[in-house]
């Protein structure tokens, strides 16, 4: 099934093809974006499932799932849970977990996980997909999900990715390079827009990219940039 997203002005194709990144710094939208996407979806008969690391998040028309400290070693329950309803609407909570144990048990859903048809959201990806040098656990098998489950062959598949960080130097760069659209609002420090500024460097316009990033710094609320790769 093919799903095409209009967000504002922004039009999305073939969203169960693509891995959108949103980024930008605190109180300049992401959150808000990721809720305009998932209402959005709420007119398509497909699965749609939102990974609220921080538990900061409601959406109407979607169920609230919040994960105790105490249950994570508990992923696979919740795996299996998803895979009982590929049609599922839902936003996933998480509440006192640290870092490395909220790692483990996203690994543990998505080793286990078979979505088909369906949008993953995940807010805040730093928490689960760290660059490597800045030390923290890594989830190999969001990683992995990200990667190959727009096309898998068995019984998962379809599927796309939306995420977003609020400090994007946090990010795995092997997560960023696999982005095909690109959402960007106000981002101020140099740590956090020279990785914006690598990944993109040779893939859009050099005058393009200069103009963006000068302006990066000056994005009001909800005003941002967006660049699509896709196709």
């Amino acid at each position: 099934m093919k799903i095409d997203l209009s967000v504002g002005p922004i039009k999305i194709e073939n969203a169960t093809q693509r891995t959108i990144c949103v980024l930008g710094q605190k109180g300049t939208g992401k959150t808000q974006t990721l809720k305009l996407i998932a209402y959005s979806l709420l007119s398509y008969d497909a699965g749609v499932y939102v990974f609220d690391l921080l538990n900061i998040i409601r959406i109407d028309g979607y169920r609230k799932i919040v994960v105790n400290k105490k249950d994570y070693d508990k992923g696979q329950m919740l795996a299996t849970m998803m895979n009982s309803n590929k049609k599922m609407r839902v936003v996933i909570g998480f509440e006192g977990f640290l870092q490395g144990e909220l790692t483990t048990f996203i690994s543990d859903v998505f080793a286990r996980w078979k979505p088909n048809n369906s949008i993953i959201i995940i807010d805040e990806i730093h928490e689960i997909l760290p660059e490597s040098v800045l030390g923290g656990e890594y989830s190999f098998e969001a990683e992995r999900a990200i990667r190959h489950w727009r096309n898998a062959k068995d019984d998962s598949g379809n599927c796309g990715f939306v995420f977003s960080s609020q400090r994007p130097q946090f990010v795995s760069k092997k997560i960023l390079s696999l982005c095909d659209g690109w959402l960007l609002y106000r981002v101020v420090g140099d740590r956090d827009r020279k990785p914006i500024e690598n990944t993109l460097a040779g893939v859009i316009d050099d005058d393009k990219l200069r103009n963006m990033m000068a302006g990066l710094p000056q994005l009001s609320f909800l005003t941002g940039y967006w660049t699509d790769f896709y196709g």
